[in-house]
C-alpha cells in the first residue's frame, strides 16, 4: 500500500480548518451510521488489544511503569475506578483513569504484538482503547458509548496520520503516539459529549503533549510512549471538559503539529474519505509478535517454504528485497534482548528458518536472541534496498535443495477481507495469548466483546480472568 506524499506547502491558507474539520467529525459520529463490517472489525480491534494487553502486562517493562505510577497515588480522579488488565496474583487490579490508561497503555503495546494501520503508519488502537476504556469505566459508560467512541478515536488517530504521512515517520517520530495521542483526545472527548469547539481544544491539548520517538524502538521506551499517549489523550479531553483553555486549530496554525512534526501536510487527504470510507476496513492485525516491517519478509518466507516443502533444514541462501526508508527500524545491529530481536529483520527470518513459531511472543526471549545458531543464519542473510518495492511489501528469494532459486513478493498491506474468515484466527490469537485462563473464561470474553454494544456499563466487559 503506497503512502501518498504530503503537499510540500506549509501555509496556513493550504491546511486551514483541518483540527476544525476533524473535530466536527468527532461529535457528529453515531453509532447507527456506522456501516456492520466496520463495527465488527471495531470489536476485533478492541478484543484482539485486550488479549495482547493482559499478555503484556507481567512483561518487566510494565512492571516498572505500573510501580512508579501507582506509587503515587490515585492521581487525576482520586479514586481507584478502571481495571489494570492482567492484575491479580498481588498485582494491583484497579487504578484511578489515568493509571490505568498508562499501564494499561504500556502492557498492550510491550509485546509489539497489536494491530496496526498504514495511514499513520503505526498502531491506532494502542493509545486509544487504554484511554477510552478506562474513562468509561470510571463514568460508568454503557458499551454502545465506548464503542461509538472507540471508532471516533480510531478514525481520527488515522487522519491525523494522513494529514502529515510520510514526512512525521521519515523525521523520526513515532507515529502511534503522536497521532495517536490526538485519536485518544478524540474518543475521550466523544465519550464525555463535548461539543466541536471544546474537542478542537482537546485535540490541541493532545498534540501539545504528543511525543514518541523511533529511535527507542526495541527498548521498554516503546510501550511507554504509548501508554504516554493513551494517558495524555484522557488528560486532554478532561481539562477540556472543564473548560480549560488551549490555542484552537493547533493542527494547522503556524509552528503548530504539522509544521513542527512533518515537511509537509494535506488536509484533504486527511478529511478525505478512505477506501472503503472508514480507515477501519484497513486495520492490520498481526499474527507474528514482532514489528509490522518484519511481517512481509515472514510471510513470503513461509510462502517459498510451503510452496516448495521445505523444512527447517532444506533452505539455503535466503535474500530479501525491501524498501529503505521505513524498514530503517528493523535494520538494526544483532539483538542482545528478545524484545530487540522483534525489530531484528535478520534475526526474525533466522528464527522462522530455524522453526520457531514467530506467533508466540514467548519464543522472542534474551536466550532465543543469544543463540548463536540463529546468529549465524542471520548473518548469512542478504537485505537488498530497492526503492521500486512498497514499503508493505517484500521480495524474498530462496535457494533450493537443487541449487535453484525460487522468489515470491508477498504485501502485509492488504487486509482480510473475509471478516468470517479473520474471526476464528484473531479468537486463535486470544487464546493462545490468556494461557493459563479457564477455557470458559477465555470464550467469555470473547463473547462479551462480540456483544459489547449491548453492555449498560462498560465496567461488565471484564470476566473473571482479568480480577
Amino acid at each position: 500500500m503506497a503512502v501518498a506524499p504530503a503537499s510540500a506547502e506549509m501555509t496556513p491558507s493550504a491546511i486551514a480548518g483541518v483540527t476544525a474539520g476533524l473535530a466536527e467529525r468527532v461529535v457528529s459520529l453515531e453509532l447507527d451510521a456506522v456501516p456492520n463490517a466496520v463495527r465488527r472489525i471495531a470489536r476485533f480491534a478492541l478484543m484482539d488489544w485486550y488479549a495482547v494487553t493482559f499478555a503484556g502486562a507481567s512483561e518487566p517493562a510494565v512492571t516498572i511503569i505500573g510501580d512508579e505510577v501507582l506509587a503515587h497515588g490515585n492521581a487525576h480522579t482520586g479514586t481507584s475506578s478502571a481495571r489494570i488488565i492482567g492484575g491479580g496474583n498481588g498485582r494491583p487490579t484497579h487504578g484511578s483513569a489515568s493509571q490505568a490508561a498508562m499501564i494499561n497503555g504500556a502492557a498492550g503495546h510491550a509485546l509489539d504484538y497489536d494491530d496496526v494501520h498504514n495511514a499513520l503508519p503505526g498502531h491506532a488502537t494502542a493509545p486509544v482503547a487504554p484511554a477510552v476504556l478506562a474513562l468509561g469505566e470510571s463514568t460508568g459508560a454503557s458499551g454502545r458509548a465506548v464503542l461509538t467512541a472507540f471508532i471516533a478515536g480510531f478514525e481520527t488517530a488515522c487522519r491525523v496520520g494522513t494529514l502529515v504521512s510520510p514526512g512525521l515517520f521519515r523525521r523520526g517520530w513515532q507515529a502511534s503516539t503522536t497521532a495517536g495521542a490526538i485519536g485518544a483526545a478524540a474518543a475521550c472527548a466523544r465519550l464525555l459529549g463535548l461539543d466541536a469547539r471544546k474537542t478542537n481544544i482537546a485535540l490541541g491539548l493532545a498534540a501539545g503533549q504528543a511525543c514518541g520517538l523511533q529511535a527507542a524502538f526495541g527498548s521498554m521506551a516503546k510501550c511507554l510512549a504509548v501508554g504516554h499517549a493513551a494517558q495524555s489523550g484522557l488528560l486532554a479531553a478532561g481539562l477540556a471538559a472543564r473548560g480549560f483553555e488551549g490555542a484552537p486549530d493547533l493542527l494547522e496554525v503556524p509552528r503548530g503539529f504539522a509544521e513542527v512534526y512533518a515537511d509537509g501536510a494535506d488536509a484533504a487527504a486527511a478529511l478525505a474519505d478512505p477506501p472503503g470510507g472508514w480507515h477501519l476496513c484497513r486495520n492490520l492485525f498481526k499474527h507474528h509478535a514482532s514489528c509490522f516491517m518484519t511481517h512481509a519478509p515472514l510471510e513470503a518466507l513461509a510462502k517459498l517454504r510451503a510452496d516448495h516443502g521445505l523444512g527447517p533444514d532444506d533452505a539455503g541462501a535466503l535474500s530479501l528485497r525491501v524498501e529503505e526508508h521505513y524498514h530503517r527500524v528493523v535494520l538494526t545491529p544483532p539483538p542482545a534482548t528478545g524484545y530487540e530481536a522483534k525489530f531484528n529483520l535478520r534475526f526474525c527470518l533466522a528464527m522462522a528458518l530455524a522453526g520457531l513459531d514467530t506467533g508466540n511472543p514467548v519464543v522472542f526471549s534474551e536466550t532465543t536472541a543469544k543463540r548463536q545458531d540463529l546468529q549465524a543464519i542471520a548473518e548469512r542473510i542478504g537485505i537488498v534496498i530497492d526503492a521500486e518495492v512498497p514499503f508493505t511489501a517484500a521480495q524474498a528469494e530462496l535457494t533450493l535443495k537443487d541449487g535453484g532459486t525460487a522468489t515470491v513478493t508477498v504485501d502485509a498491506g492488504e487486509p482480510e477481507a473475509d471478516l468470517d474468515r479473520l474471526e476464528p484466527r484473531l479468537e486463535e490469537k486470544v487464546i493462545k495469548l490468556l494461557t493459563g485462563v479457564p477455557v470458559s473464561e477465555v470464550f467469555d470474553l470473547i463473547h462479551r466483546f462480540g456483544t459489547i454494544a449491548a453492555l449498560d456499563d462498560i465496567g461488565d466487559l471484564h470476566p473473571a480472568v482479568a480480577s
